[in-house]
This record gives structure tokens, C-alpha cells and sequence, in this order.
């Protein structure tokens, strides 16, 4: 591939200094290849100062030239750098569909095998970033065979390198390395010294994946020598900076890392390449940061911040000023590094705007990951508003830190549920979201915040200021304590040693807010649970005489804004209602342990006589995908009621509800329910009387308290755990009954159900707690 692109840059080249030497003759208007040719060399120029943009601005219109003057060759080299560029501006959808439908449809077009080995090396490259690695593999075996079919030895090579990245992340060390070695070989033999170079470095990389730090050490070494005497140029740049990552990944002190990044930066700044500057200036600071040396460090990462902004490399941008904001953080500079973390933030917004390529087994690294970098980034930034508010001055101040940390905490929460649901439009909810301040009376919204060393509690109630509430307790401790509670409440349904750990939750999170929940008669509370908080029904939490159930309603929600509160309509006599049980199974699905439910029966008959004027029942042989699809399409039901196996994972693809005769996953009851999703009535309320979630699974919860968003659903009462059919029977009996014939809110209903089975022979709060209500609470 490197041939065939550097032969059609020489013969741009020598276009453009052609044109130039007849400069003495009468003007002559510039063919449309001139004009192509001299937005390649622009492009080219861009591309190497790290203007991915512009470069892609001018190799477009290159390619478009091209095409039209029948220049096949050039019009190909023209898309494989457009796709390139798309690539490092994290446009993997772009780059895909330049590459696979237009590059390789006119290299096939015109049967060299040397093109068509060009684009498919690329593809097979692109398809391994998106973590598609069958395609890779496939792509790439190809262009590999057609490279030596067409006497392509370095191109050949670059093949091989890349199916040995395939290969190391496969963990297939031996296939990697053998591909590794030919590929050398074939560099070496054809005068290839970088591409050499690159495979030796792809050497170190495959020993540290297999552990060999020995291996790597050695090899890492004896590249230095090799690296050296080779030209300055880009490829150096990036070399160089590859090398001090591997470097500091086997732990080489500051003093020999520092030589390494300091060459690199001097020669970034000579060839004027402003990306592989700011690469070499921020890790360069971030050595410096680990080593403690807070003022060299700063300095760097400023430069560093400043030379991703020339180029405007967002990738690169967010991860400089929250290094910044990290070491003003260590300086004690809370102002400026609040600053730092917002404007960091404010990238990683714009970052998102990027489209997703969907069905990929990793995240395309121009998009920051969830959890190793949003999540601490979020919650970095709100541990340092809630600290300065502790400080400030006013209490017009405290309380600006305080709303701005509680709208962090706000974004964060919808970033989880985008990372979990892979979906960027989850958080398109129905209707109007409200603000926390416009809430119902006699509510409160808690949000517990866990940081390292301590619990953060905000605390949020009408038209009030926000109360905060700081706990000396560590995020091991709480989390502990989290766990110890789902273990005793889940598996023991006799004793009662889940009384402890419920009694000091409740001494963290609710026995602080007490006076001003009894001060403003607060009747129900609304938790925005934390990550581990979603693996208990906060219900249980216990004051050493009465549950919390006893005294508040509780419902738990992802996110505030993200939910719209409504006044119950379920309590409308001619409420359309759609109920589902699982009252037969097909052999294959209880062969995989799923059975009939005992109590279906009885629960849709209840439900028929509540609301006897616009109701629908599936059983039986009728409770499928397909019957659910043909009755939502003739009405917008207010109320979804399904009576069956719920499963939610901790990877949203094998989350399901279990019907008749196959596993309906909540993509495909997403999109039962989306169907009327703006029609003037959409659901109100979804039960799933039977869900189950993975003990101490946070992920697996996190579905689950998202399952309205994603449902298109206002409101769902499901459960953590498998309950007792007896119980789940009792209990949505007496929800409904409550909800319909006391004209309660959903809160309120749930409420008084659970407490109904306080006084009965499920009693024991391994029966009634897992019920929780998510969402609209009203």
C-alpha cells in the first residue's frame, strides 16, 4: 500500500512542478487533474500538522476531480487518504463508507490486484479498530494474497502487520508473531526501513499483551539504536511517541523517558507537526505529574493544551485540560481547575456529537470511554464544586456549586445509561422533562454522591434551596455495606441479619435529612441511586423501628431531568390496558428453565375486572412478539402489564423477557412501544411482575432502572430478584387496587401494597422489597 501511495504522491508532485516550469507561457486554465493534484499536496501539508479536517476538506473535492477526468488510480489514493482522515477525526462511518463503497468497488473495477489489496488492507485496519475482528481478518488475508500475487512486497508487509494487531488482540500470540516476523522480513529484504520499524515496535506491543515484560524490554532497547539515525520526519514523531508509551508501560524511570519525549517535541516543532507536538508535550506532563513535579507538569500539559487547540484535536484537547484540571487540583487551585474540568467536559460533548458505528465489540477511540474516562472525570469535577461550596463565602455561591455539581451528576447519569444502552437517543424521553425545582409537594429528590473518602448527599425539595450533607464514610465501606444487605435480603428469607447493614444505610443516607423532610411533610421520596444503590430496593432501609416503606413512598429514577412526572391517569375508567401472562410455555423454552407461571391466570383476570371497558389480553399460545406487535399497532395502551421471566445482564444483549415461544430482547420492546411513542396518550405504566438481576451486578441494575427510558415507558414496576409467584400475585393485586380504586399515585400505591404484605405471611422483606418503581412516580 505504501508503494502504490508514495508512487502516486511522486506523480502529483511532478504534475505540480510541471505546471510550474511553463510559468512563462500564456495562462492556461488548470485541468481538473492539476486542480486534484494541488488539493492532494494541500491535503497532504494539513494532514501532517494534524489537520485531519482540513485535509479531508481538500482531499474530498481531490477525489470528486478525479472521478470526473477518469483518473482511476489517483481517484483511489484520493479516497484511501479521505477514509484516513475520517479515521483520525473519529468519522468511522465516513471513513467505512468511503473505503467499502466507492474505493473498493472502483479497485475492483479495474481488476489490479495491487489496488484492490490497497483498499482491502485498509478496511481489514478499519474493521480491527471497530473491533470487528472476523472482517479484519478476512479483509486483510485477502489484501495480503493479492499483494503477493501482484509482487507487492511492502505491501505485503503492511498486511501482515496488521492481521498480527488482529492476532495479539485474539491472544493468538504464536499466529501474531509469525506474521510479525515475515512481515520484518519482507520489509527488510525490500528496503523498507520504517515499515520495519513499525513492525518491530508491533513486537514490543505483542510481548506486553502476552506478559513478557523481559521480551519487551529487550526489544524496546534495541530499537532505540534503530530509531535514531533515520530521518526526520513524521513517521519519526509518531515512532518516538509510541516508544515512550511502551516505555512507561514497563515502568522506565523519568530520567530516561524525558530524553525520548523531549526528542520527539523537538522534532514535532521542526517539522510543524502541531498534533504529534501536543502528543509529546502532554505525556510529557503527564510523566511529569506522576512523578509529583506539579509546575513542570503544568507547563507542559498548557503547551500541549495549546497545540491541540491549532489543530483543533478534540481527542487530544479533553485529555490535556483535565490533566490540568487534575494538577491545579493537586496545586490547591480549586477555581482554575474547575474551569479545566468544564472545559474539558464541554469537549468531550462535542466528541459525542459523533456518529457511533453500532454492533462493535469496542469503542473507536476518538469517542472517550464511559468508564475509564467520563465516569471519573464527572465525578472528579463534582467533588471539587461540592468541596468549594463547603468554602464559599454566600450562600448564593454555595448554592451555584451545589446546582452545578447536582447537573454533573445529572449528565452523568444519562452518559451511563447512552454507555450501557448503546443508544444515543435514550435520552429522548416523553414529554417535557422538568427541573428538580419544579417537582410535586411533599417530594424530595436525594442524590447520594460516594467519593473516595466520603458520602455526598444533595438533597432537593420545591422551590428550596439545596441542602448538602457530608458523611465520613469510604466508597469501600458504603459499598460493602451495599453488598452485604443484597446478600442477606436475597438468599435468607428466615432470619434477620440484613438488619444491620439496613440500619446503617439508613444512618448515612436518610437519619441527616429527617428534620427537613418532617418540616415540609415530605411524604415521598425520589433517590437517584448511585451505582451499587441500584442493586437494593432502598424501601428496606431501616431507622430500628420501622422500614423506610413505612414512612415514605420510594421511588428510584436514572436521572430527574430525564424524567416527567404526570398526574396518575390510570385511574380513568376506560384506560386501555394490554395484559400478557406466561401461562404455557413451548418445550424448547422450558428446557432452558423457564416455566409457566402459576398465578398469570388470576392476575390478567383482576386486571379484566379493574378495567373492564378497554382491555386486552395474550396468553397461552398467543403471548409472542408478533401477536404483541398487532395489538399495539391498533391502539396506544396506557398500561402494559407482563406476567413472565424477565432477565437483565450485565451486557444489555442478553437482557430479555421470556414469551411463549422464544426470548423477546428490549431492543425489540422498544420498538412495540415506540410505535405510538407520540401519539397523545403514550404508556404510562409497565409491570414486569418476574425480573431478575445478577447479584451485586451493578451493570445488570443499571438496565433494569433504565428500562423505562429505553421501553418508552413513563414508569415500571419490576423486581430485583425472583420473587415467589404467591408473593408477586399478592402484591400486584394490591398495586393495582390501590392504584385504580384509591386514585393514589404510583408511589403511594406501591407503598401501600408493600405494606399490606408487611402484615401478612410474607412479611419478611426477602418477599416484598425487591418491587421497586422506576420513573414517573406521580
Amino acid at each position: 500500500m505504501q508503494s502504490f501511495i508514495i508512487k502516486s504522491i511522486l506523480f502529483m508532485i511532478a504534475l505540480i512542478s510541471l505546471v510550474s516550469c511553463t510559468s512563462n507561457l500564456p495562462p492556461i486554465l488548470p485541468t481538473p487533474v492539476t486542480s486534484a493534484n494541488n488539493l492532494m499536496a494541500q491535503g497532504l501539508t494539513q494532514f501532517e500538522r494534524g489537520e485531519f479536517a482540513s485535509a479531508a476538506s481538500a482531499w474530498q473535492p481531490a477525489a470528486d476531480l478525479y472521478e470526473q477526468s477518469g483518473n482511476i488510480n489517483l481517484y483511489i489514493n484520493a479516497l484511501i487518504r479521505l477514509s484516513e482522515s475520517y479515521q483520525r477525526l473519529g468519522h468511522y462511518s465516513k471513513a467505512l463508507s468511503v473505503l467499502e463503497d466507492k474505493a473498493l468497488q472502483a479497485a475492483e473495477h479495474t481488476h489490479n490486484p495491487e489496488q484492490i489489496a490497497a483498499v482491502l488492507g485498509n478496511l481489514g485496519q478499519l474493521y480491527f479498530l471497530l473491533g470487528q475482528f472476523n472482517q479484519a481478518q478476512s479483509h486483510l488475508n485477502r489484501s495480503i494474497q493479492l499483494a503477493q500475487q501482484a509482487q507487492q512486497p511492502a505491501l505485503q508487509a503492511l498486511g501482515l502487520l496488521h492481521l498480527a494487531q488482529v492476532l495479539t488482540v485474539q491472544q493468538n500470540y504464536s499466529a501474531a508473531q509469525s506474521q510479525l516476523t515475515q512481515s520484518v522480513k519482507l520489509a527488510q529484504q525490500n528496503n523498507q526501513p520504517w515499515l520495519a520499524i513499525k513492525g518491530l515496535m508491533n513486537q514490543v506491543w505483542l510481548f506486553l499483551e502476552r506478559g513478557d515484560k523481559f521480551a519487551a524490554h529487550t526489544q524496546l532497547t534495541s530499537l532505540w539504536s534503530q530509531l535514531q539515525p533515520l530521518p526526520n520526519n513524521h513517521e519519526k514523531a509518531y515512532l518516538l511517541i509510541k516508544f515512550s508509551q511502551f516505555a512507561q508501560q514497563l515502568e522506565w524511570p523519568l530520567s530516561e523517558l524525558q530524553p525520548i519525549l523531549t526528542t520527539a517535541i523537538t522534532l514535532a516543532k521542526e517539522i510543524n507537526d502541531q498534533y504529534a507536538l501536543s502528543q509529546a508535550q502532554g505525556q510529557l506532563g503527564h510523566r511529569y505529574e506522576q512523578a509529583q513535579q506539579y509546575p513542570l507538569a503544568l507547563q507542559f500539559t498548557q503547551q500541549a493544551r495549546f497545540a491541540a487547540e491549532q489543530v483543533h484535536a478534540l481527542n487530544l484537547l479533553y485529555r490535556w485540560e483535565w490533566q490540568a484540571g487534575r494538577l491545579l487540583t493537586a496545586q490547591n487551585d480549586k477555581n482554575n481547575a474547575i474551569s479545566a474540568y468544564q472545559r474539558a467536559k464541554a469537549v468531550i460533548a462535542e466528541l459525542q456529537l459523533i456518529p457511533q458505528e453500532s454492533n462493535t465489540n469496542c469503542q473507536p477511540t476518538a469517542r472517550p470511554d464511559f468508564n475509564t474516562v467520563i465516569k471519573p472525570l464527572l465525578l472528579e469535577l463534582a467533588d471539587l464544586l461540592l468541596q468549594r461550596s463547603q468554602t464559599a463565602a454566600d450562600n448564593h455561591s454555595r448554592q451555584a456549586d451545589r446546582r452545578t455539581a447536582r447537573e454533573v451528576i445529572e449528565s452523568f447519569k444519562q452518559t451511563e445509561l447512552q454507555d450501557y444502552f448503546k443508544d444515543e437517543c435514550i435520552t429522548q424521553v416523553l414529554g417535557k422533562p422538568r427541573e428538580i425545582d419544579e417537582i410535586a409537594a411533599q417530594t424530595a429528590v436525594i442524590y447520594p454522591i460516594v467519593f473516595e473518602q466520603r458520602l455526598e448527599l444533595l438533597l432537593s425539595l420545591p422551590n428550596q434551596a439545596i441542602q448538602q450533607v457530608t458523611q465520613a464514610v469510604t466508597a469501600q465501606q458504603f459499598r460493602q455495606t451495599v453488598s452485604t444487605l443484597r446478600t442477606q435480603l436475597e438468599n435468607n428469607a428466615q432470619n434477620d441479619n440484613y438488619l444491620k447493614p439496613a440500619q446503617q444505610l439508613y444512618t448515612w443516607l436518610i437519619q441527616p435529612i429527617v428534620p427537613t423532610l418532617k418540616a415540609h411533610q415530605v411524604n415521598t421520596l425520589v433517590v437517584v441511586p448511585e451505582s451499587s444503590l441500584r442493586t437494593i430496593p432502598l424501601a428496606v432501609l431501616h431507622d430500628g423501628n420501622h422500614f423506610l416503606i413505612e414512612q415514605y413512598a420510594v421511588v428510584t429514577t436514572t436521572s430527574v431531568t430525564l424524567t416527567a412526572p404526570n398526574s396518575n391517569t390510570l385511574t380513568a375508567e376506560n384506560i386501555s390496558v394490554l395484559s400478557s401472562g406466561l401461562t404455557q410455555v413451548t418445550p424448547e423454552i422450558e428446557a432452558q428453565g423457564y416455566h409457566a407461571l402459576i398465578f398469570a391466570d388470576e392476575v390478567l383476570d383482576f386486571l379484566q375486572q379493574q378495567y373492564p371497558q378497554s382491555y386486552r389480553q395474550l396468553k397461552g399460545k398467543l403471548f409472542t412478539y408478533p401477536h404483541l406487535q398487532d395489538e399495539w399497532a391498533q391502539k396506544p395502551y396506557r398500561l402494559l402489564n407482563i406476567n413472565s421471566h424477565a432477565q437483565f445482564a450485565h451486557d444489555f444483549d442478553n437482557t430479555f423477557i421470556v414469551t411463549y415461544d422464544d426470548k423477546m430482547k428490549i431492543n425489540q420492546l422498544e420498538h412495540l412501544i415506540k410505535t405510538g411513542k407520540y401519539r397523545d396518550n403514550p404508556l404510562e405504566l409497565l409491570t414486569l411482575s418476574a425480573c431478575e438481576t445478577a447479584k451485586g451486578d451493578e451493570r445488570a441494575a443499571l438496565g433494569l432502572s433504565g428500562i423505562a427510558l429505553k421501553a418508552g415507558a413513563r414508569s415500571v414496576l419490576a423486581t430485583l430478584w425472583k420473587s415467589k409467584e404467591a408473593v408477586a400475585y399478592h402484591l400486584t393485586l394490591a398495586f393495582y387496587q390501590h392504584l385504580k380504586q384509591s386514585r393514589l399515585s404510583k408511589a403511594q400505591a406501591l407503598q401501600q401494597a408493600q405494606q399490606t404484605l408487611l402484615t401478612s405471611q410474607f412479611k419478611h422483606p426477602h418477599d416484598w422489597s425487591p418491587f421497586i418503581l422506576i420513573g414517573n412516580w406521580l
